[in-house]
């Protein structure tokens, strides 16, 4: 049986992000799906954009690292 836990869209060029169920007690479960993620869309780049999966890899985690800085300046 299917359970879809996180889906992502883009509307009007915004993402729009709707979260199904919680289905892990732990938070840091999530970290482990994102960097899951990250991984499988280094991936992704490598295979159809000609890019380095460390490399891409690489410039996923500096856009990780640009968005909690700028969401720190924000508090």
């Amino acid at each position: 049986m299917e359970n879809r836990i996180l889906e992502i869209s883009l509307l009007n060029n915004k993402q729009q992000f709707s979260i199904s169920s919680l289905v892990w007690e732990d938070p840091a479960a999530w970290g482990i799906v994102l960097v899951d993620l990250a991984k499988l869309l280094a991936e992704t780049y490598s295979k159809e954009h000609c890019m380095d999966a460390n490399d891409a890899f690489a410039r996923i985690f500096e856009g990780v690292q640009a968005e909690l800085m700028s969401n720190e300046s924000e508090d």
